[in-house]
């Protein structure tokens, strides 16, 4: 179980979409800097399972992320194609940034995120952690 305020690790995903999602060192020189998860085709996605949104309402999540072109992540609820919790847009650049969203639709309990590439925008990312 994962408390949903604390950094998600997305890249230690429960499932992962065959097309267009994939694991990487964030830095291959240096791995000791971890893992990301590349998004790079529109609607490719990774399920992390086990989330505790806790009983009080989330106001938005943040995000460390990367995208050369720009992009935009859905979360996503219990199923790829479930309530979507937070659209994150995330800015062109060539290094890592920290974005926030305001959640959407805020469900209290445990549930299983998904992070899902809306566009056809290559997005990477490090973490996600949702603020109160």
């Amino acid at each position: 179980m994962t408390d949903a305020t604390r950094e998600i690790q997305i890249d230690r995903y429960s499932r992962i979409n065959n097309k267009g999602a994939s694991i990487a060192f964030i830095d291959t020189l240096n791995t000791f800097k971890g893992w990301k998860l590349k998004l790079d085709t529109q609607d490719a996605w990774s399920q992390y399972n086990a989330v505790d949104f806790g009983r009080k309402k989330l106001k938005s999540v943040r995000g460390k992320v990367l995208s050369p072109t720009g992009g935009t992540l859905l979360i996503r609820l219990d199923k790829a194609d479930g309530t979507i919790m937070a659209e994150v847009k995330v800015p062109k650049g060539s290094s890592w940034n920290t974005v926030d969203a305001r959640v959407i639709k805020y469900q209290k309990g445990i549930h299983n995120l998904f992070v899902i590439l809306k566009d056809n925008n290559p997005v990477e990312i490090d973490w996600i952690q949702f603020i109160k």
